[in-house]
């Protein structure tokens, strides 16, 4: 690709400070890996944090004194909220 020479590994930059100066330098290939394997984390995160989020909101307007059409309408999209990770 380029015919300058660049270090790829583990280096770090001493114009920030002590905690922001770690970094790493990576090919184009390991770094397509690192992309892919960190997208897939956030996924599988996101889909868990959004499932605590509607089970939360799900319990809290849960109750007794509300009984029209809107509130089991939204209670069923709370209860029933899907992700493509959990589905059979």
């Amino acid at each position: 690709m380029s015919s300058i020479p660049v270090y790829i590994g583990r280096w770090q930059d001493y114009f920030r400070n002590r905690v922001l100066s770690d970094a790493i330098t990576l090919d184009v290939r390991w770094g397509g890996y690192l992309i892919a394997a960190l997208s897939t984390f956030i996924r599988f995160v996101a889909t868990a944090v959004w499932s605590l989020v509607a089970f939360t909101i799900h319990q809290r307007c849960a109750g007794p004194d509300k009984e029209d059409g809107v509130f089991f309408q939204q209670q069923v999209v709370y209860r029933n909220q899907g992700s493509s990770v959990s589905e059979s």
